[in-house]
């Protein structure tokens, strides 16, 4: 469950994540929302129904826990910025169908790795293991209707706060590898000024992610897709 600490902050975000997405619930055809973020989840979703229709949340649960066990395994740094765009990604699609933007769920879980950043105690509470468990222990109960997560409102704070903690471990593993290397720091900063997961999040999705076509190639995903 959401710490006491967060609960204020996460329920705001909660309301916040739901506000944004209403406005953009109704835009159809070719329109985007004006705000970058907000413009690439819309993105996201209509390719992801061209090439796979609509998916079940589970497997969309299934994804963001791929994607977070790639990036704790892997030791390239590239691998690792790659699979934080993955993951949030999926995070993206499944908090659509919960009627969420991104947009808030990354400004928490910037929040909780500049708290946890340095701070051996939270680290040691949040292994990847324990942060891997408690999302799929939300899916999984709001899947059985049981512990309160049939309620919309519990449901929602729940996963929101589960994804973010995912996404702030991925940015400080990011952050820890690159200072375990001695990489330039400019090696990703340059692409993910004004937020590293939010950046590195539009820069996959819009080099690689929305590059592939599924429908047309099962294997690999070849062939350019478009991005409306």
């Amino acid at each position: 469950m959401v710490p006491e600490m967060y609960r204020e902050t996460v329920a705001s975000l909660v309301a916040a994540a739901q506000a944004v997405w209403n406005t953009f619930a109704a835009i159809d055809g070719e329109e985007l929302p004006p705000d970058e973020t907000d413009a690439m989840q819309v993105k996201l979703v209509r390719w992801e129904r061209r090439n796979f229709g609509l998916v079940p949340q589970p497997l969309q649960a299934l994804g963001v826990i791929e994607e977070f066990g790639e990036i704790d395994h892997t030791k390239q740094l590239d691998e690792k910025l790659d699979g934080v765009g993955d993951l949030c990604v999926y995070i993206g699609q499944l908090l659509n169908g919960n009627r969420l933007a991104i947009r808030p769920v990354i400004e928490l879980a910037e929040m909780l790795a500049a708290d946890w950043d340095g701070n051996e105690a939270a680290q040691a509470d949040n292994p990847p293991a324990a942060l891997v468990g408690a999302f799929a222990h939300t899916v999984l109960k709001r899947e059985q209707g049981i512990r309160g997560y049939d309620v919309d409102a519990f449901w929602r704070t729940e996963l929101v706060f589960s994804l973010a903690s995912l996404m702030a471990h991925a940015k400080l593993d990011v952050m820890f590898l690159d200072a375990a290397l001695e990489a330039d720091a400019s090696h990703y900063t340059r692409l993910h000024e004004g937020g590293l997961i939010r950046r590195t999040y539009i820069d996959v999705a819009s080099k690689v992610v929305l590059k592939r076509n599924w429908a047309a190639d099962k294997l690999a995903g070849a062939g350019v897709s478009s991005e409306r």
